[in-house]
């Protein structure tokens, strides 16, 4: 496991699974259709799955069969006691030694531990995304949405819905209204709700887990939200999959070491009703928990707690700028060298992103060239910079009508009439206003 030369900006996924092929071919098809450079499937029950034929030969796509000479390797990298000669016991700890060698493996830039249930989504394309983040930012979180459906499905349909849960703080209420008590609810999420990490492969690490990685050099920013990119979990998949994961984990067939309190209750809530009624218990449960026929999935949709998303839609280049309160669009002059909100010149594009849980911002421009340049502040106006350490601007939200505040610093930024655009303004007013966009 030599040094790699790094592609920039590539992505690459690694998955550790035991799934039927079907499910395996739409998960690889997806991922190399909205970009992602390159695949390491990690088939966990060798006896169950083997390479697919399809993929076998494809520079792209990587099968590593998990089996005792590949566990027996003396470099392989452990999480827990497990002699280096027998395959770790708990799901989590292969999944996490899995990752590991895949970031030794891959040339790619970026890389994420994702399950076999679960695609990367975003409207844009990532690469231009990825290519815009600082320099100091290691790791990227990918919040999850829990897809729902409106029938029971069979297994080969797991991926075709368009509804997903979203993760808000008003929806841990909202789930109140659609799911007993006893099934213990965590906002409405069956699965996690911290979705999964896309971090930069060559950057040593500290530790890594399912929903965390965390680097050495503690001044790195780690787990970066961004608005424009998410993980749609198909938790529930099929009924007859559901079914046969919740008697894998009744009867301890599978070890799942890192269960959170709430999901421990469910289990046992699960057994229970497995020993009322059986087989049909678990499928009566199946559809409370992952079936929104007409009448609730409207109910759902009205109060935001389901969202519609064609993620089968081909990712568009990024296209999130601002508009002022005059209804102008913010450009950059190359004439002028700055910004300005009147005139011609290249739009300003936004990228809303939380580190910490605050609001940042970063602001940048596409030349004729193709080539991307984020703005830094000189004290007044916005221009171009130069360094390779992208400014991250506060970006708040004013009350709930949809209008945002730049700041940097104590300082506003000011849109005026005439076209000009300043970032040392003290008050907050109509000119200090602007809205998200997305350029027509």
């Amino acid at each position: 496991m030599g040094a790699h030369k790094v592609k920039k900006n590539d992505i690459a996924i690694s998955t550790t699974v035991r799934a039927d092929e079907s499910i395996i071919l739409q998960f690889i098809e997806y991922h190399l259709a909205i970009g992602i450079d390159h695949i390491y499937i990690f088939l966990d029950d060798p006896l169950y799955n083997s390479p697919l034929s399809e993929y076998s030969d494809h520079l792209q796509v990587s099968f590593i069969q998990c089996d005792k000479q590949y566990w027996s390797f003396e470099n392989s990298i452990r999480f827990d006691d497990t002699p280096t000669s027998e395959k770790p016991l708990g799901i989590e700890q292969r999944q996490f030694s899995n990752y590991a060698y895949a970031r030794e493996m891959t040339e790619c830039e970026w890389v994420a531990n994702i399950d076999i249930d679960e695609f990367i989504y975003s409207p844009y394309i990532l690469k231009t995304i990825l290519k815009i983040l600082p320099v100091n930012v290691f790791s990227v979180r990918m919040l999850s949405k829990e897809a729902v459906y409106t029938q029971i499905i069979d297994k080969s349909d797991i991926f075709n819905t368009r509804h997903f849960k979203i993760n808000s703080k008003k929806n841990d209420k909202s789930a109140l209204r659609f799911y007993p008590k006893a099934l213990n609810a965590n906002g409405g999420f069956w699965g996690h709700k911290l979705g999964k990490i896309l971090a930069r492969s060559k950057e040593p690490v500290r530790y890594i887990l399912n929903h965390n990685v965390a680097p050495l050099n503690d001044e790195l920013l780690v787990a970066v939200e961004l608005d424009c990119l998410s993980l749609l979990h198909f938790e529930g998949m099929s009924e007859a999959y559901f079914i046969e994961k919740q008697l894998r984990r009744i009867t301890n067939d599978v070890v799942v070491q890192r269960l959170a309190k709430n999901e421990f209750t469910r289990l046992n809530y699960f057994k229970e009703q497995y020993e009322l009624a059986g087989v049909n218990g678990l499928a009566e449960l199946y559809r409370v928990m992952h079936v929104f026929e007409h009448e609730r999935l409207i109910q759902a949709l009205n109060l935001g707690f389901v969202q519609e998303i064609n993620f089968r839609a081909a990712p568009v280049p990024y296209n999130l700028t601002l508009e002022d309160f005059h209804s102008h669009q913010l450009k950059y002059s190359d004439s002028k060298e700055k910004a300005i909100s009147a005139g011609k010149g290249y739009p300003i594009l936004i990228l809303p992103l939380k580190v910490n849980e605050s609001g940042k911002c970063i602001l940048f421009f596409c030349n004729e060239q193709g080539e991307l340049f984020t703005l830094a502040s000189d004290g007044v106006s916005l221009r171009a910079n130069s360094s390779s350490l992208a400014k991250l601007f506060d970006l708040e939200r004013y009350h709930a009508d949809g209008f945002f505040y730049v700041k940097n610093k104590d300082k506003l930024l000011i849109s005026f009439e005439n076209g000009t655009l300043r970032l040392n303004s003290e008050n907050l007013g109509d000119w200090e206003l602007f809205e998200l966009k997305e350029v027509g």
